[in-house]
C-alpha cells in the first residue's frame, strides 16, 4: 500500500510541475504577444486561452482527486 501511495504522490509531483511548466509558457507567451503584429497577436492569444483552459481543467481535476483521497484517508484513520 506504501508503494502505491508514494507512486501516486510522485505522479502528483510530475502532473504540478508538468502545469506549472505550462503556465509559465502560457505567461511568457501572453508577454510576448503585447508586443507582436495583429495577425500572430490574435493566433497567439487564442493558443494562449486554450492552453489555460485547458490547465484550468487539469487543476480542477487534481483538486477533485485529492479531495477524494482525503476523503479516503480520513474514513481509514
Amino acid at each position: 500500500m506504501e508503494s502505491k501511495v508514494a507512486t501516486t504522490h510522485l505522479d502528483h509531483e510530475d502532473k504540478l510541475s508538468a502545469n506549472l511548466q505550462k503556465a509559465s509558457g502560457i505567461a511568457a507567451l501572453i508577454n510576448l504577444s503585447a508586443v507582436a503584429d495583429d495577425d500572430v497577436l490574435d493566433r497567439e492569444l487564442e493558443w494562449a486561452s486554450w492552453a489555460l483552459m485547458d490547465l484550468l481543467a487539469e487543476a480542477r481535476e487534481a483538486n477533485e482527486q485529492l479531495g477524494r483521497r482525503t476523503k479516503h484517508l480520513r474514513e481509514v484513520g
